[in-house]
C-alpha cells in the first residue's frame, strides 16, 4: 500500500510508525523544515516531503498518482479538506481519510465525500483498527 500522511504532530508520526511496521510505502508531507528533518531521522524507511500539505507539488513529490490512500491529519480543517480534494480530483487517489479538527466541520467533510474522523483520540483508534485490518488481509 502506498500511503501519504499530511501532518506533523504526534498523531501523524504514530500512524507512520504503524504503517511502516506493515512494510507499507509511507510518504509524510510536513510544512515545517525542522520537523521534516526530525521525521526523516525518526523514520528512515519513510519518504518525508517538506512543503504545504494542500499543494499539488507536495502531493506529486509524495507520489500521489500511485497512492492508495491519503491521511490528512493537519491541524486545520481547510488544509485537510483541500488536500483530500486535490488528491482525489487531481491525482485520482480513491481513498481519503481526514481529521476533523472542529466537530462542526464534520458535515462539510461528508458533503465532499471525504471520510472524516472527529478528534485525535478517535482518529488514533480508527487508524489503528484500519492498519490491523490491512495487515490481517496479507
Amino acid at each position: 500500500m502506498h500511503a501519504i500522511i499530511i501532518g506533523e504532530d504526534e498523531v501523524a508520526a504514530r500512524l507512520a510508525a504503524l504503517l511502516l511496521t506493515s512494510h507499507e510505502h509511507v510518504y509524510i508531507i510536513v510544512s515545517n523544515p525542522h520537523r521534516a528533518e526530525e521525521l526523516s531521522m525518526r523514520f528512515p524507511a519513510a519518504m518525508v516531503v517538506q512543503g504545504p500539505g494542500a499543494d499539488a507539488e507536495s502531493l506529486s513529490a509524495a507520489g500521489a498518482r500511485e497512492a492508495d490512500v491519503v491521511y490528512a491529519l493537519a491541524n486545520e480543517d481547510a488544509v485537510n479538506i483541500a488536500a483530500c480534494l486535490l488528491a482525489r480530483n487531481m491525482f485520482g487517489v480513491r481513498r481519503q481519510l481526514a481529521l476533523s479538527v472542529r466537530s462542526c466541520a464534520d458535515d462539510a467533510y461528508h458533503a465532499l465525500g471525504i471520510e472524516c474522523l472527529c478528534g485525535p483520540e478517535r482518529l488514533a483508534r480508527e487508524l489503528h483498527a484500519l492498519a490491523e485490518r490491512e495487515t490481517a488481509r496479507r
